[in-house]
């Protein structure tokens, strides 16, 4: 594992709530082999354990792998990830065209 580094925004710096972080240590440390056994695990409906699972995949901290069946098995790509969320906007340089 490495770490990942994430442009940050109000909504990746909330996704990254400590029941999130603790969603990817237990899956990182329990190895469930199924979506139905980090449900149990954790106690999450598993339809709310499905859309964080999707949203972690879209920031690139997890992957969805192909498991017994047709289940799918949740993997922790990064150990860490570093997030910058800029203070404010940049403008544009006076006379530039850009």
């Amino acid at each position: 594992m490495s770490w990942k580094s994430v442009q940050g925004s109000e909504s990746s710096s909330k996704f990254l709530s400590p029941g999130n972080c603790e969603l990817l240590r237990i899956i990182h440390e329990q190895e469930p082999g199924s979506l139905e056994e980090l449900a149990q695990i954790t106690g999450r409906a598993r339809s709310n354990l499905s859309r964080t699972l999707k949203a972690m995949v879209g920031y690139g901290l997890i992957r969805m792998e192909k498991g017994k069946g047709l289940k799918l098995v949740p993997k922790v790509v990064f150990d860490r990830v570093e997030l910058g969320v800029p203070l404010f906007e940049r403008r544009k340089a006076k006379g530039s065209r850009r």
